[in-house]
């Protein structure tokens, strides 16, 4: 494997907390590092279950977060009995999966179409729309149902409705409908189509049916379904070609790597998107994917490329940027500018 593309990353985060709910706050507790052993192993579990408690007791406990868009800033409320809005309020994540939010930062173009496809509560689509240099349309889809109100709700306070467009679907490789739940109720991040028709019925549709304009990037994370959103939007992709960031699993099952099979049919490359430094002429790889890249000089994002046989080298979880072969020269292009 080799770092095909290389720049220097650009850190930033449009959010800041403003305000900590009783919930967040007791999450933080229960979640933050620490490598004092009565924190770990005493005060953190009992932060856990004073958590769990007090959720199903139904404490409602809303935070707040200043988001920064164009140099307007907007009160947006968080629901913090959604757990996914730790992105926001756990001091691991002051830069939420920044390795993806860099390269969003340096891929897109000022009039693309992103399409956010589990978007949860927004956090990817708000990012986007405060690159100062994109002027595009999102249209973010959510099928759950408590989620998409989260969804909105961050939207309507962001004031950016006119920019993106929020869609209550879920997207597969059919029409038609299914069941989705949250496992533990709390983490919406987790929410996955359920098989014995627990939880809500959510609407499915496939790209391929949508009456929208086609994307020019796509950042697809819908639990380890990934490859029935490219198997029905097979078209669709091969006819816009778009850039997709896309979440990978490592499991057993075969549909860990039929997100590969597929996109490779369609003529696209695969790379891991990764933080370096350079020390004279040797480069350092970081090859873990973190939350928090503080304190780095000279720190750069690289694409290193790899083939889908090569997927045991990366991380269990981690993102992975698709490209189509065709656009690999405005990619350099995006790289050196």
């Amino acid at each position: 494997m080799i770092i095909k593309f290389s720049k220097k990353a650009n850190l930033r985060s449009p959010f800041k907390l403003e305000g900590h709910s009783l919930l967040s706050k007791i999450y933080c507790s229960a979640h933050t590092r620490s490598k004092t052993p009565i924190k770990r192993f005493i005060l953190r579990p009992i932060a856990k279950s004073v958590f769990k408690i007090l959720w199903k007791l139904g404490i409602k406990s809303n935070g707040r977060f200043l988001y920064t868009n164009h140099g307007e800033t907007s009160l947006i409320p968080f629901n913090a009995r959604n757990t996914q809005f730790h992105s926001i309020y756990l001091p691991e994540m002051q830069y939420y999966e920044p390795e993806t939010t860099s390269l969003l930062d340096i891929i897109v173009g000022p009039n693309d179409v992103f399409y956010d496809i589990g978007a949860n509560w927004g956090h990817y689509s708000l990012y986007l729309l405060s690159n100062p240099n994109f002027k595009g349309k999102i249209y973010a889809f959510e099928p759950e149902p408590n989620t998409f109100k989260d969804l909105t709700k961050s939207i309507s306070h962001a004031n950016v409705v006119d920019r993106i467009e929020c869609l209550e679907l879920g997207i597969s490789d059919k029409n038609g409908s299914a069941f989705i739940n949250i496992p533990d109720g709390m983490h919406s991040g987790l929410a996955t189509v359920s098989r014995n028709k627990s939880g809500y019925q959510i609407k499915l549709t496939n790209l391929d049916s949508l009456q929208l304009p086609g994307p020019d990037i796509m950042k697809v994370d819908v639990e380890n379904l990934e490859h029935q959103v490219f198997q029905g939007g097979k078209k669709t992709i091969a006819e816009f070609k778009p850039k997709i960031i896309f979440e990978n699993f490592l499991s057993d099952q075969n549909f860990s790597f039929e997100p590969f099979t597929i996109l490779s049919e369609l003529g696209y490359l695969f790379f891991y998107p990764v933080f370096h430094t350079e020390k004279g002429n040797i480069k350092m790889v970081e090859t873990e994917q973190w939350s928090n890249p503080i304190g780095k000089e000279n720190l750069k994002l690289g694409l290193w490329q790899f083939d889908p046989e090569e997927r045991y080298f990366l991380p269990r979880h981690c993102n992975i940027f698709a490209a189509h072969e065709s656009t690999l020269e405005e990619l350099d292009k995006a790289f050196k500018e």
